[in-house]
């Protein structure tokens, strides 16, 4: 199989060069598959503004460390005195038992939709980075419109601007017979008379004014100083590029705001279920039947202590990234605005 270089830059003007007719339709729709790939791709990026994944990412960790954090191992123990006669550990581990249940169910179906936050987060970021891509190739396209563009404008006002000028034409040497004619009709003011008044027509002739089908066509000064179509195309594509161009480093910051937070909530998620079979397997709810144990307190807490901090690190991680996103989106808002007026 041949390989096929891909066109260089030299290669792609040329072909723009190539295609460009004086046509005013042609000038209208100058660049227009380039322009139409940066609006989809500005149009698309509009989808992913916002912070509304992040917003509901720190509802459910919120959520998630209410319910588990009510449960305090210290439960267990037994009221001392005449109020632990009817307080024994047995009844208190049933309990316990049935607040565990409750608040891990909670746990770990807030950590399933942890998890798709999570990942919606990460394949934003995927996206933002092939849109950056996407408009820095879309920008460098269309910088070679407009070097064409441009150029082909400066050529086409060039021959109009500045004509080539006629050879002057040198007139054939008189017959001796046609000069001495000629010396004597001008030393005669009878036979110079008829010359001077043919004179004097033809010079009131040139200067009358001229209309309708005997105007005169328009200079070529004035057509080359005419605006063309193609020169408010530029005007155009310049305003597009200057909205892509704002867009630039606005994605970027997207993608810093976001990057953290994925792996902040896969680990509170990884807590979670690490913390779920832990205190199972402490309270002796592993096997088929719950089993008579005395749960360690010890291991209990460092359980739950490591699981919310680990909720607690993802709020804050996600409350960075949301104040992130509101500083901005006045920036987004902006360069929204000046392409919709493009």
């Amino acid at each position: 199989m041949t390989d096929v270089a891909t066109p260089g830059a030299s290669d792609r003007i040329a072909a723009i060069r190539a295609a460009m007719t004086d046509d005013a339709e042609a000038g209208a729709t100058f660049a227009e598959p380039v322009r139409a790939s940066i609006a989809a791709t500005l149009e698309r990026l509009e989808v992913l503004v916002g912070s509304a994944t992040l917003a509901e990412a720190g509802a459910l960790l919120t959520h998630v460390r209410d319910r588990v954090s009510g449960l305090d191992p210290a439960r267990l123990e037994p009221r001392g005195g005449l109020a632990g006669l009817f307080d024994g550990r047995g009844k208190r581990l049933k309990a316990f038992r049935a607040a565990y249940v409750s608040a891990a169910d909670a746990a770990r179906a807030g950590a399933a939709d942890l998890t798709e936050r999570a990942n919606a987060l990460g394949q934003r970021g995927g996206d933002l980075d092939a849109m950056w891509t996407e408009l820095r190739d879309g920008l460098n396209a269309l910088d070679e419109y407009l070097a064409v563009g441009r150029a082909w404008l400066t050529d086409r006002r060039a021959p109009l601007l500045d004509p080539v000028q006629p050879e002057t034409a040198v007139a054939d040497p008189l017959p001796p017979e046609a000069a001495a004619a000629f010396e004597d009709g001008a030393s005669d003011p009878e036979a110079s008379a008829p010359i001077e008044a043919q004179a004097d027509a033809e010079a009131e002739l040139a200067v009358a004014p001229s209309s309708g089908a005997d105007a005169e066509p328009v200079s070529p000064v004035a057509l080359a100083v005419l605006p063309h179509p193609l020169e408010a195309r530029l005007d155009s594509l310049m305003e597009t590029r200057a909205v892509a161009l704002r867009r630039l480093p606005i994605i970027r910051a997207m993608q810093n705001a976001d990057h953290a937070a994925p792996a902040a909530l896969a680990a509170a998620c990884q807590q979670i279920e690490a913390w779920t079979a832990d205190w199972r397997e402490a309270l002796g709810m592993a096997g088929r039947r719950p089993r008579k144990v005395r749960p360690d307190a010890t291991r209990l807490n460092t359980s739950h202590n490591a699981m919310v901090g680990a909720l607690t690190s993802a709020e804050r991680c996600v409350a960075a990234a949301r104040t992130r996103w509101d500083e901005l989106m006045p920036r987004a808002t902006a360069a929204e605005a000046a392409r919709a007026a493009a």
